[in-house]
Protein backbone atom coordinates (compact mmCIF):
# COMPACT_ATOMS: atom_id res chain seq x y z
CA UNK A 1 0.00 0.00 0.00
CA UNK A 2 1.49 3.53 -0.93
CA UNK A 3 2.39 5.94 1.89
CA UNK A 4 -0.67 9.14 1.12
CA UNK A 5 1.16 11.72 2.57
CA UNK A 6 1.30 15.57 1.24
CA UNK A 7 3.65 18.39 1.12
CA UNK A 8 1.60 20.95 2.12
CA UNK A 9 2.70 24.43 0.16
CA UNK A 10 0.28 27.33 1.46
CA UNK A 11 -3.06 28.49 2.50
CA UNK A 12 -5.20 30.37 4.85
CA UNK A 13 -7.92 32.54 4.89
CA UNK A 14 -8.18 35.48 2.17
CA UNK A 15 -10.06 37.65 0.85
CA UNK A 16 -10.20 37.99 -3.36
CA UNK A 17 -10.83 40.87 -4.77
CA UNK A 18 -10.60 42.22 -8.52
CA UNK A 19 -6.81 42.06 -8.12
CA UNK A 20 -6.85 38.61 -7.84
CA UNK A 21 -7.66 38.20 -11.24
CA UNK A 22 -4.78 37.02 -13.66
CA UNK A 23 -4.68 35.45 -17.36
CA UNK A 24 -1.85 32.32 -15.57
CA UNK A 25 1.15 32.82 -17.94
CA UNK A 26 2.33 30.07 -15.31
CA UNK A 27 1.18 26.81 -14.04
CA UNK A 28 0.21 26.96 -10.15
CA UNK A 29 1.82 23.63 -9.92
CA UNK A 30 0.02 22.35 -7.37
CA UNK A 31 -3.78 20.98 -6.32
CA UNK A 32 -5.73 23.08 -4.27
CA UNK A 33 -8.95 23.04 -2.09
CA UNK A 34 -11.12 25.97 -2.03
CA UNK A 35 -13.98 26.41 0.71
CA UNK A 36 -15.43 29.37 -0.20
CA UNK A 37 -17.12 31.08 2.93
CA UNK A 38 -18.95 34.83 0.66
CA UNK A 39 -18.54 36.16 -2.68
CA UNK A 40 -17.96 34.45 -5.77
CA UNK A 41 -15.08 34.06 -8.22
CA UNK A 42 -14.61 32.25 -11.80
CA UNK A 43 -11.51 29.94 -13.19
CA UNK A 44 -10.78 28.83 -16.26
CA UNK A 45 -9.27 24.78 -16.17
CA UNK A 46 -8.37 23.09 -19.13
CA UNK A 47 -10.36 25.59 -21.60
CA UNK A 48 -13.50 25.32 -19.51
CA UNK A 49 -14.86 28.14 -17.14
CA UNK A 50 -16.14 26.87 -13.58
CA UNK A 51 -18.18 29.42 -11.34
CA UNK A 52 -16.76 29.34 -7.37
CA UNK A 53 -19.90 30.06 -5.34
CA UNK A 54 -20.44 30.92 -1.72
CA UNK A 55 -20.74 27.90 0.33
CA UNK A 56 -19.41 25.79 -1.90
CA UNK A 57 -16.02 23.45 -1.51
CA UNK A 58 -13.97 22.99 -4.56
CA UNK A 59 -10.82 20.52 -5.57
CA UNK A 60 -8.88 22.23 -8.26
CA UNK A 61 -6.18 20.84 -10.62
CA UNK A 62 -3.93 23.69 -10.31
CA UNK A 63 -2.03 22.45 -13.06
CA UNK A 64 -4.62 23.02 -15.58
CA UNK A 65 -5.67 26.41 -14.47
CA UNK A 66 -5.45 28.66 -17.08
CA UNK A 67 -7.11 32.40 -16.00
CA UNK A 68 -9.20 33.35 -12.85
CA UNK A 69 -11.30 36.33 -12.42
CA UNK A 70 -13.00 37.84 -9.36
CA UNK A 71 -15.63 40.81 -10.43
CA UNK A 72 -16.32 41.83 -6.35
CA UNK A 73 -14.73 39.32 -4.14
CA UNK A 74 -14.24 36.43 -2.46
CA UNK A 75 -13.50 35.21 0.53
CA UNK A 76 -11.96 31.58 1.05
CA UNK A 77 -10.23 28.85 3.14
CA UNK A 78 -7.95 27.48 0.83
CA UNK A 79 -4.87 24.71 0.52
CA UNK A 80 -2.28 24.39 -1.52
CA UNK A 81 -0.93 20.70 -1.55
CA UNK A 82 1.38 17.98 -3.26
CA UNK A 83 1.10 14.25 -3.21
CA UNK A 84 4.25 12.75 -2.09
CA UNK A 85 2.69 9.33 -3.46
CA UNK A 86 3.08 8.86 -7.21
CA UNK A 87 -0.04 6.86 -7.66
CA UNK A 88 -2.00 9.24 -6.11
CA UNK A 89 -0.80 12.04 -8.33
CA UNK A 90 -1.91 9.73 -11.00
CA UNK A 91 -5.10 9.46 -9.84
CA UNK A 92 -5.29 13.30 -8.95
CA UNK A 93 -4.44 14.33 -12.89
CA UNK A 94 -6.95 11.48 -13.94
CA UNK A 95 -10.25 13.07 -11.95
CA UNK A 96 -12.32 15.58 -13.24
CA UNK A 97 -10.04 18.84 -12.72
CA UNK A 98 -12.44 21.09 -10.93
CA UNK A 99 -14.49 19.34 -8.30
CA UNK A 100 -17.01 20.68 -6.29
CA UNK A 101 -19.82 20.04 -3.43
CA UNK A 102 -22.35 21.88 -1.38
CA UNK A 103 -23.20 22.22 2.10
CA UNK A 104 -25.67 19.89 2.01
CA UNK A 105 -23.22 16.79 1.10
CA UNK A 106 -22.45 14.62 3.88
CA UNK A 107 -18.77 15.21 3.14
CA UNK A 108 -18.91 18.86 3.37
CA UNK A 109 -20.27 18.54 6.87
CA UNK A 110 -17.64 16.40 8.40
CA UNK A 111 -14.74 19.54 7.97
CA UNK A 112 -14.47 22.17 10.21
CA UNK A 113 -12.30 24.46 7.38
CA UNK A 114 -11.51 26.98 9.71
CA UNK A 115 -9.00 24.28 11.29
CA UNK A 116 -7.04 25.14 7.92
CA UNK A 117 -6.50 28.71 9.06
CA UNK A 118 -4.40 27.62 12.44
CA UNK A 119 -1.85 25.70 10.21
CA UNK A 120 -0.37 28.95 8.80
CA UNK A 121 1.68 31.86 9.67
CA UNK A 122 -0.11 35.25 8.77
CA UNK A 123 -3.06 32.97 7.28
CA UNK A 124 -5.16 35.88 6.24
CA UNK A 125 -2.04 37.16 4.37
CA UNK A 126 -1.45 36.45 0.44
CA UNK A 127 1.88 34.16 1.62
CA UNK A 128 0.03 31.75 4.00
CA UNK A 129 3.33 29.47 4.61
CA UNK A 130 2.68 27.12 6.75
CA UNK A 131 3.77 26.97 10.78
CA UNK A 132 7.93 25.29 11.37
CA UNK A 133 6.53 23.52 14.19
CA UNK A 134 2.74 22.82 14.16
CA UNK A 135 0.92 20.68 16.50
CA UNK A 136 0.79 16.50 15.04
CA UNK A 137 -3.09 16.76 15.79
CA UNK A 138 -3.46 19.67 13.48
CA UNK A 139 -1.34 18.06 10.85
CA UNK A 140 -3.46 15.18 10.67
CA UNK A 141 -6.08 16.88 10.51
CA UNK A 142 -5.72 18.49 7.47
CA UNK A 143 -4.57 15.50 5.82
CA UNK A 144 -7.59 13.58 7.06
CA UNK A 145 -9.65 17.06 5.28
CA UNK A 146 -7.61 16.15 1.78
CA UNK A 147 -7.71 12.62 2.06
CA UNK A 148 -11.59 12.72 2.58
CA UNK A 149 -12.22 15.03 -0.27
CA UNK A 150 -10.05 12.72 -2.36
CA UNK A 151 -11.57 9.52 -1.05
CA UNK A 152 -15.41 10.76 -1.89
CA UNK A 153 -14.38 12.16 -5.99
CA UNK A 154 -12.54 8.45 -6.12
CA UNK A 155 -15.82 6.69 -5.29
CA UNK A 156 -18.40 9.58 -7.48
CA UNK A 157 -15.22 8.86 -10.40
CA UNK A 158 -14.40 5.05 -9.92
CA UNK A 159 -15.26 4.83 -14.05
CA UNK A 160 -12.13 7.31 -15.05
CA UNK A 161 -9.52 5.81 -12.80
CA UNK A 162 -10.25 2.26 -13.39
CA UNK A 163 -7.79 1.88 -15.88
CA UNK A 164 -4.70 2.94 -13.95
CA UNK A 165 -2.50 -0.10 -14.70
CA UNK A 166 -1.88 -0.74 -10.64
CA UNK A 167 -0.19 -4.07 -11.96
CA UNK A 168 2.38 -2.56 -13.83
CA UNK A 169 2.46 -0.19 -11.12
CA UNK A 170 3.29 -2.31 -8.60
CA UNK A 171 6.55 -3.62 -10.26
CA UNK A 172 8.09 -0.32 -10.44
CA UNK A 173 6.84 0.99 -6.46
CA UNK A 174 9.83 -0.55 -4.86
CA UNK A 175 11.89 2.13 -7.36
CA UNK A 176 9.37 4.63 -6.21
CA UNK A 177 9.93 4.12 -2.88
CA UNK A 178 13.61 4.61 -3.04
CA UNK A 179 13.43 7.42 -4.75
CA UNK A 180 11.34 9.08 -2.18
CA UNK A 181 13.33 8.44 0.42
CA UNK A 182 16.59 8.82 -1.33
CA UNK A 183 16.11 11.74 -3.58
CA UNK A 184 18.63 13.85 -2.04
CA UNK A 185 20.99 11.64 -2.56
CA UNK A 186 22.90 11.56 -6.26
CA UNK A 187 21.14 8.52 -7.65
CA UNK A 188 22.04 6.43 -11.01
CA UNK A 189 19.36 4.96 -13.01
CA UNK A 190 21.44 1.55 -12.35
CA UNK A 191 20.54 1.65 -8.53
CA UNK A 192 17.13 2.83 -8.90
CA UNK A 193 16.22 -0.17 -11.49
CA UNK A 194 18.36 -2.48 -9.38
CA UNK A 195 15.63 -1.72 -6.40
CA UNK A 196 12.76 -3.27 -8.63
CA UNK A 197 14.82 -6.04 -9.71
CA UNK A 198 14.46 -5.53 -13.52
CA UNK A 199 16.92 -4.84 -16.67
CA UNK A 200 17.55 -1.54 -17.03
CA UNK A 201 16.25 -0.69 -20.60
CA UNK A 202 12.92 -2.75 -19.70
CA UNK A 203 12.44 -0.68 -16.39
CA UNK A 204 12.54 2.58 -18.62
CA UNK A 205 9.73 1.35 -20.78
CA UNK A 206 7.77 0.12 -18.31
CA UNK A 207 8.44 3.20 -15.76
CA UNK A 208 7.29 6.01 -19.05
CA UNK A 209 4.35 3.34 -20.09
CA UNK A 210 3.13 4.08 -16.28
CA UNK A 211 4.22 7.80 -15.75
CA UNK A 212 4.15 9.22 -18.72
CA UNK A 213 7.94 10.41 -17.99
CA UNK A 214 11.45 8.49 -17.27
CA UNK A 215 12.73 7.80 -14.20
CA UNK A 216 15.24 10.57 -14.44
CA UNK A 217 12.38 13.28 -14.70
CA UNK A 218 10.10 11.64 -11.89
CA UNK A 219 13.25 11.87 -9.58
CA UNK A 220 13.96 15.18 -10.67
CA UNK A 221 10.11 16.20 -10.16
CA UNK A 222 10.42 14.97 -6.71
CA UNK A 223 13.25 17.17 -5.91
CA UNK A 224 11.47 20.05 -7.49
CA UNK A 225 8.56 19.81 -5.47
CA UNK A 226 10.89 19.84 -2.25
CA UNK A 227 12.36 22.70 -3.62
CA UNK A 228 9.28 24.60 -3.61
CA UNK A 229 8.30 23.97 -0.06
CA UNK A 230 12.10 24.86 1.14
CA UNK A 231 11.74 28.17 -1.07
CA UNK A 232 8.39 28.91 0.42
CA UNK A 233 9.38 27.81 3.71
CA UNK A 234 12.91 28.69 4.63
CA UNK A 235 15.81 31.24 4.31
CA UNK A 236 17.99 28.66 2.49
CA UNK A 237 20.20 30.10 -0.32
CA UNK A 238 19.35 28.56 -4.02
CA UNK A 239 23.07 27.22 -3.41
CA UNK A 240 22.00 25.49 -0.34
CA UNK A 241 18.65 24.19 -1.90
CA UNK A 242 20.38 22.63 -4.84
CA UNK A 243 22.95 20.61 -2.73
CA UNK A 244 20.55 19.88 -0.14
CA UNK A 245 18.38 18.21 -2.99
CA UNK A 246 21.61 16.26 -5.09
CA UNK A 247 21.65 18.45 -7.92
CA UNK A 248 24.93 18.23 -9.05
CA UNK A 249 25.28 21.84 -9.32
CA UNK A 250 23.12 25.13 -8.85
CA UNK A 251 23.40 26.46 -12.54
CA UNK A 252 22.04 23.21 -13.48
CA UNK A 253 19.44 23.22 -10.55
CA UNK A 254 18.28 26.61 -11.69
CA UNK A 255 17.85 25.75 -15.31
CA UNK A 256 15.53 22.42 -15.03
CA UNK A 257 13.50 24.38 -11.97
CA UNK A 258 12.90 27.01 -14.72
CA UNK A 259 12.01 24.56 -17.24
CA UNK A 260 9.54 22.80 -14.64
CA UNK A 261 7.70 25.94 -13.38
CA UNK A 262 8.88 28.92 -15.77
CA UNK A 263 10.51 30.86 -13.32
CA UNK A 264 13.58 30.73 -11.49
CA UNK A 265 13.82 29.76 -7.78
CA UNK A 266 14.49 32.73 -6.75
CA UNK A 267 11.48 34.41 -8.83
CA UNK A 268 9.26 31.64 -6.86
CA UNK A 269 10.55 32.61 -4.02
CA UNK A 270 9.43 36.15 -4.18
CA UNK A 271 5.99 35.43 -6.07
CA UNK A 272 2.96 35.93 -3.25
CA UNK A 273 1.10 33.02 -2.66
CA UNK A 274 -2.17 33.56 -3.68
CA UNK A 275 -5.37 30.94 -3.67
Amino acid sequence: MDNFNFFITSGGYYQCTPSWSNIKINKDNCFKIYNTAQGNASIKVSGKWYQLKAGNIYFINGFMLEEQICSHYMQVYWLHFLPQSQQLNLILNKLAPVFSWNNSDSVAQLIDYKKIVSLFENSESPEGKPLKSPPLSLVSYINAIILLLISDMSEKQASDISNIPMDIFAKIQPSLEYINNNFRSSLTLEQIAQKAFLNKIYFIRVFKKCLNMTPISYLNMVRLNEATVLLSTTNMSIQQISNNLGFCNQFYFSKVFKHHFRKTPLEYRITKLTP
